[in-house]
């Protein structure tokens, strides 16, 4: 043994004392190591020697210096199982292998290995987590308590303090100050010191003052983990999570904020609109801030419960009660209509055009309907779908020609344009004509309608046909134009001739024609049509010949060198008459045919004329070959429509509400009131509670069967005992080290080789191929394309690093292509060769042959200027016309004089579907051409004048006349004066205004003493006066306008009841009791509206309440615009009902003729009455006539009083009757008098006694009846001796008196003058729109000027490569049997597929190898 093996590290132990051996073992090894450190070979001398080495023994205590040194020995001991080599630091490796090991067996022990050794943080996966279990999904409720947004911080103030710390950092315009409910003005009444969150006051707030901080977007987060507590109800929770709701706010109800509440924490219920406090603390500033908020509750929805009727769009709705801090209300957003607003259309009748108006008739003269014929069907399978007429006038003919033209002139043709035209020639042929799209009537519109449903089957519609001149319609050249076939017959033939019979009594009709022009293949008819008018006889023609041969006819008097004729279906032009039977023709027939009818074009209107619609001749059908056809005359040109007027639901009846303003604190259902309409109408509030939970939920899906993420246990992978490691790092470099120090006993592993470090479940079972990387940027395709667009992306860089390559495959949208070609780091190309085509349809008719393959794309070669035009700029050229996959780019350098095109210069050629248009960026000069202003809506109202042009940045000003129907101002024509030059589309207006509507009426006095009626409108030069409905509370309507309670009443917080009366709608009041119970306060809430004075009380509590009412009789209630009329500018409205007052009472004579006996006042008869008048009378003493009359109160009257009499009605004694004639009379006057010594003139009568002195009959005298006021009044006070002494009988008498009213003595007073009494008047006005139906509507597109266009022509290339495939058919038929595809080919987009021999109905579809969908910002990923 050498002196080198007798190793110190070895004698360590035996050479020190037992008891360090015993107690120090941790000390005996360090010397053991460190002794072996030193005996490692290859230590220099210098290193080893034991001073130098003692020395720095204190610094290397630590394992950051010391783990070179000691590494193999720190491997050895501590981490014998770690690689040599490591990705992280090795001193921080040894230092946390501690905690490693502490952790072994858990995830965490995973991913701390792999950070220690790799550098990276795995993904542990455990599929346990997505086995399927029996009941083990968590089910949630969660429970929401809502406040509102605006959150503020609560502080009291002492006197002094004037900082205050805010609960989250604001500007100073991010926060608004109250101080007992002021809000205070920022950088004035205080500064935000945004720093260090303090709200600083330039003078301390007064002890016990509230300060309130409200912040514009509080930190709601803040809120979370905080107890709320509620300041009424005191209920409490605690605040797991606060949200910002997120909900559609277009009924304006705000967006609260939603504390989801820890159920287990919840105590008490919190209320409806109560504040809520969240106090937080502050741990910086060592406080607690008091958060303040209130409950969030709204009325989210007002839902109609009785829609009533009557009501309008726009009727106010009021919610009322409820508690709440601010009262929502709403509109009535839809009613039904309950008016005629459509028409049925039963059957079309014959040639009308779009925009026919309809006349209405039968309805009440005070409503009124526009409708307009909306569609019509222009197919020609009903009814013929055009006509042909000329608008010119024969008046016109001597207009332009320098004076009269006579019937015999030879220059009619000038003045419609035409050359000269001969005398032999008849008017017809200088006439324009022209032909006008037109059909039956498919549909109405009505523009607008106030006429009731109850009147729709008494109301008449007309449409008046197709309109080809101004004013001028088809319905009155009285032209057949629609036929009816009942049954079609058999074995007819195009061309057989419709006979027509006699006229029936009052039809004057002739010289209509008609063919059969549709038949079955039986020969069923299925077609009649109107044909030229016939002249007499018939005509024979023969093949190859030019001659037509008459029988019967008159051809030197019923046809002219000229005219074109129809024979057997083929028209000819007349070259020459030989006599009246043989006519030669400008050229020869093609077929032979006799006995045919002949028709002349344009001699009589198509359908002839002079026809009565329903009251047509019979018709037949003249064949040589077919029978039993039944066929009749339908329609009238411009008629034989059957229109009905329709509509739905009764008028006024509330279908929805509209919630304007959700108000906000309410506490419990408000009252809803509905203003307008019959008052019938009633809602409820749906209130938006403050508290609420939600139905629950599943948060997770381990028991549902539905999740697509669950799998059944079992297979040792879905099981509670295995685990997945997904890592970059080949499962060969760890699986030694996993095994071996953290794998837990029992479980299985398995590990993912994740090349994106991206891990799903799916992805651990095997699959055909590999996912490779997902690009970077994202990418673009297009339907038809192989280009694939990138954004940020980096193809050629990736091709590079071998991510993708030639060959390599792409998905994109789901959808699977290879890459062909790489064109730069954003454009690359896929695969197109054609690899298989589908036979979709085999058709038939084909020959074998070959696939004619086109419209593949191409790229653009070249760029050649044609024109140089000018007015352009330096820029790039634009293409356009096609689709581009990629664009070309092309630089255009024009000429700095004129802006012509000097140069282009050719950078790429792009990618296109066919050949594009290439024209410079830079707008050319622009010209306005009559054609391309296009006229939308013609209008009404207009005057002649011009357009105004705006806009287009012009070089020249347009310059487009406007010539409009006199009729009814629409425009007619339009001259282009001058085209103008401009650079854009200008945008265009007729400089002349147009029309106007009422849109609104604006109340600004509601007066008193109106009656319904209507508004009247003045000025304004109306083409049609509006009407406008005004509805005026009813006689006797009142309204509680303040209501009062007795001192100390006591009761309950509650609603004041009040008593129907069955008039209008209920009045609203709230009683306010302090904490015993006094009531402090009543508050009127709405005022309702009565037929007298209500009774209110309270259901509770001794509370009595005095009302005072406001009469509302005959105050405007509502305004109804009926129709809007339509005016040059807006009109003056006052009401065609005005209240009166009384002038004056006057009799017809000088005198007031009849007495009144006494002063009093008069009464008023008849009429309507807001306030009575008071007039007083006065009498002269002496006879009882009235002698002046005093107008105390002229009153206020809806309608003016009828009648007046005094209030007194005088009454004459018309007997007296002795009920007991008494006894000791004589005969004698007897003396009346009255009880009440009221006014009266005396009447005379008479006493009868008999022997005993009993009064048996009594006698009115000299007809002296007397005159009294009060016929009860009347007494006899006795009767008259013979020395005129009132006589003393025996036994006094007694009598009953009978009066009657005396009418032949009452004063004439029959004469009452009224004025309008102007300050009662109510005062309107009214506002006047732009009328959308009446305006005309024009756009203008402007085109190049061809004198300064630029032509650029383009040179374009397909793909090189063609595919090229030969086709089989069957030999039966010619369907195409098979398809054999000889080279693929290559395109850009799909090619279009056809064989090339003649076939019908094939159908071959390529593979898919362009992308299918568009797809945008899409991922791209790359399979190997």
């Amino acid at each position: 043994m050498s002196f080198q093996d007798l190793k110190t590290s070895l004698l360590v132990n035996r050479q020190l004392p037992e008891f360090i051996r015993d107690e120090y073992p941790k000390f005996i090894t360090f010397l053991e190591a460190y002794y072996e450190f030193l005996e490692q070979s290859g230590v220099s001398a210098t290193s080893n020697n034991l001073v130098t080495t003692a020395k720095s023994l204190r610094n290397i205590s630590d394992v950051d210096d010391s783990l070179e040194q000691f590494q193999s020995s720190f491997y050895n001991t501590y981490g014998a199982l770690v690689p040599l080599e490591v990705q992280s630091n090795k001193a921080l490796l040894f230092k946390h292998l501690a905690e490693l090991y502490r952790a072994k067996g858990n995830e965490n022990s995973f991913k701390l290995l792999f950070q220690l050794v790799f550098g990276e943080d795995p993904d542990i996966i455990l599929p346990k987590n997505n086995v399927l279990r029996a009941s083990a999904s968590k089910w949630q409720i969660d429970n929401k308590l809502r406040i509102n947004p605006n959150i503020s911080s609560r502080y009291v103030g002492n006197g002094t303090q004037k900082t205050f710390y805010l609960a989250q950092v604001v500007g100073i315009d991010e926060v608004s100050v109250f101080v007992n409910g002021v809000l205070k003005t920022p950088n004035i009444d205080y500064f935000i010191n945004k720093e260090y969150r303090q709200l600083n006051f330039v003078s301390a707030p007064a002890n016990g003052l509230e300060i309130l901080a409200t912040y514009d977007n509080f930190d709601f987060n803040l809120l979370e983990n905080r107890k709320v507590t509620g300041t009424t109800s005191l209920a409490s929770a605690i605040v797991e999570a606060a949200s910002k709701r997120i909900v559609s706010d277009t009924l304006n109800l705000g967006l609260p904020i939603e504390l989801l509440i820890d159920q287990k924490t919840l105590e008490g219920s919190f209320l409806n609109g109560e504040q809520v406090t969240i106090p937080i603390n502050d741990e910086v500033n060592n406080i607690i801030i008091d958060i303040r908020a209130s409950t969030f509750s709204i009325v989210r929805r007002l839902n109609p419960v009785i829609p009533g009727n009557n009501y309008s769009v726009g009727d106010t709705v009021t919610v009322s009660g409820g508690n709440a801090s601010v009262n929502a209300f709403g509109t009535v957003e839809r009613v039904v209509s309950g008016k005629v607003d459509s028409v049925a259309v039963y059957h079309g009748g014959a040639l009308f055009t779009l925009s026919s108006p309809i006349a209405v008739s039968g309805n009440n003269p005070l409503t009124t309907m526009i409708a307009v014929v909306d569609t019509i069907d222009t197919s020609g399978s009903n009814a013929a779908n055009s006509f042909t007429v000329s608008p010119d006038l024969i008046s016109n003919l001597s207009l332009n020609v320098g004076g009269t033209v006579h019937l015999n002139s030879s220059n009619w043709g000038a003045v419609f344009g035409k050359a000269n035209l001969s005398a032999a020639n008849t008017i017809a042929n200088a006439f324009n004509y022209i032909t006008i799209q037109a059909g039956p009537i498919t549909n109405v519109k009505v523009l607008s309608s106030t006429i009731p449903l109850t009147e729709r089957q008494i109301t008449a519609l007309d449409a008046a046909g197709a309109e080809y001149e101004s004013n001028r319609f088809s319905k009155s050249l009285h032209s057949i134009g629609r036929y009816k076939i009942n049954s079609g017959g058999t074995n007819y033939q195009i061309g057989d001739e419709i006979v027509f019979g006699s006229n029936p009594l009052g039809t004057y009709g002739q010289m209509a024609a008609a063919t059969v022009t549709k038949i079955a293949a039986n020969g069923y008819i299925l077609r009649i049509d109107s044909a030229n008018s016939r002249i007499r006889g018939t005509g024979t023609v023969t093949a190859a010949c030019n001659e037509i041969t008459g029988t019967g006819t008159f051809f030197l008097q019923d046809l002219k060198v000229g005219d074109q004729v129809d024979i057997n279906n083929e028209s000819r032009t007349v070259s020459s008459i030989t006599n009246d039977v043989t006519a030669v023709m400008t050229s020869t027939f093609t077929y032979s045919a006799s006995g045919k009818k002949i028709g002349v074009y344009n001699r009589w209107p198509l359908g002839g004329y002079g026809y009565v619609q329903n009251n047509f001749p019979s018709i037949t059908v003249s064949s040589s070959t077919g029978a039993g056809a039944n066929v009749e005359i339908d329609s009238l040109i411009g008629d034989g429509e059957r229109l009905a007027a329709t509509g739905f639901g009764a008028n006024g009846q509330i279908i929805t509400i509209k919630v304007v303003n959700p108000g906000s604190g309410y506490e419990y259902n408000p009252i809803v009131s509905i203003s307008g309409g019959d008052g019938t109408a009633t809602a409820n509030a749906e209130i938006e509670r403050s508290y609420s939970s939600a139905p629950g939920r599943w948060t997770t899906s381990d028991s549902l069967i539905s999740s697509f993420e669950r799998k059944l246990q079992g297979e040792d992978f879905y099981v509670d005992y295995s685990y997945v490691i997904s890592s970059t790092i080949e499962f060969v470099l760890y699986k030694k080290l996993l095994k071996e120090l953290l794998h837990p006993v029992g479980l299985v592993n398995y590990a993912y080789h994740n090349h994106q470090d991206i891990i799903e479940l799916t992805d651990v079972a095997a699959a055909s191929y590999e996912v490779g990387n997902t690009l970077s940027g994202t990418v673009n395709v297009g339907n038809g394309r192989i280009v694939v667009t990138g954004i940020n992306t980096k193809y050629n860089v990736s091709n590079t690093l071998g991510v993708l390559s030639l060959g390599s495959s792409i998905a994109v949208n789901g959808e699977l292509r290879t890459i062909n070609t790489i064109v730069s780091n954003t454009v690359l190309l896929t695969t197109s060769n054609i690899t298989s085509l589908t036979i979709a349809n085999s058709g038939s008719g084909y020959s074998n042959g070959y696939i004619n393959f086109t419209n593949g794309g191409g790229q653009i070669t070249s760029l050649t200027v044609t024109a140089n035009g000018s007015g352009y700029e330096n820029g790039t050229v634009v293409f356009s016309g096609t689709d581009e996959a990629i664009a070309a780019v092309a630089n255009v350098e024009v000429y700095a004089a004129n802006g012509a095109i000097r140069n282009i210069t050719f950078i790429s050629g792009g990618l296109y579907s066919g050949v594009p248009i290439a024209l410079p960026d830079s707008n050319q000069h622009r010209v306005v051409y009559a054609n391309g202003i296009s006229v939308v809506s013609r209008g009404e109202g207009y005057s002649n004048g011009w357009l105004v042009f705006s806009g287009g940045s012009p070089l020249r000003d347009a310059n487009v006349a406007v010539e409009v129907f006199p009729s009814n101002g629409a425009i007619r024509t339009l001259t282009v004066n001058d085209s103008g030059l401009y650079q854009s589309n200008p945008t265009v207006a007729l400089n002349t205004n147009p029309n106007v509507v009422i849109s609104s009426v604006t109340v600004t006095s509601k007066g008193n003493g109106h009656s319904n009626g209507v508004l009247t409108l003045t000025g304004g030069n109306p083409a049609r006066p509006a009407v406008i409905a005004v509805e005026t509370f009813g006689p006797n309507s009142a309204q509680v306008v303040s209501i009062t309670v007795n001192a100390l009443a006591y009761g309950v917080n509650s609603y004041v009841q009040f008593s129907e009366d069955g008039g209008g709608i209920p009045a609203n009041a709230r009683i306010y009791v302090n904490d015993v119970g006094l009531v402090q306060n009543v508050q009127l809430l709405n005022g309702g509206t009565y037929l007298g004075t209500p009774v209110a009380y309270a259901n509770t509590g001794n509370a009595s309440f005095t009302i005072t009412m406001n009469k509302l009789d005959g105050q405007i209630r509502k305004v109804t615009i009926v129709d809007p009329g339509r005016y040059s500018s807006t009109p003056t409205a006052v009401l065609n009902t005005s209240p009166r007052s009384i002038v004056s009472v006057s009799a017809n004579s000088a005198t007031y003729n009849g007495i009144a006996l006494a002063n009093g006042y008069l009464v008023f008869t008849g009429g309507q009455a807001v306030i009575p008048a008071n007039v007083s009378y006065e009498v002269f003493s002496a006879n009882g006539v009235i002698r002046r009359i005093t107008v105390n109160h002229a009153g206020l009257y809806r309608v003016p009083p009828t009648n007046v009499a005094p209030n007194i009605t005088t009454v004459s004694v018309t007997q007296v009757l002795p009920l007991n004639g008494g006894s000791g009379y004589v005969n004698g006057h007897i003396i009346f008098s009255t009880s009440q010594g009221t006014s009266n003139i005396s009447a005379n009568a008479f006493a009868n006694v008999n022997a005993t002195g009993a009064i048996v009959s009594t006698t009115m005298l000299d007809g002296r009846t007397g005159l009294y006021a009060n016929g009860s009044d009347i007494v006899i006070v006795g009767i008259l001796g013979p020395a005129n002494a009132l006589q003393t009988p025996t036994t006094p008498a007694t009598f009953q008196i009978g009066y009657n009213a005396n009418t032949t003595n009452v004063a004439n007073l029959s004469t009452i003058t009224t004025a309008v009494n102007v300050g009662q008047t109510a005062v309107v006005s009214v506002t006047a729109n732009s009328n959308v139906y009446t305006n005309a509507v024009m756009t203008v597109t402007t085109v190049a000027n061809s004198q300064t266009n630029a032509v650029i022509t383009v040179g374009f290339t397909d793909r090189n490569t063609a595919a090229n495939a030969s086709v089989e058919v069957y030999s039966g038929n010619g369907a195409i049997r098979k398809v054999t595809i000889n080279n693929p080919g290559n395109y850009y987009y799909t090619p279009t597929i056809t064989p090339n021999s003649a076939g019908v109905g094939a159908i071959i579809v390529p593979n898919q190898t362009n992308w299918y969908q568009t797809a945008n910002a899409q991922t791209a990923i790359i399979f190997k």
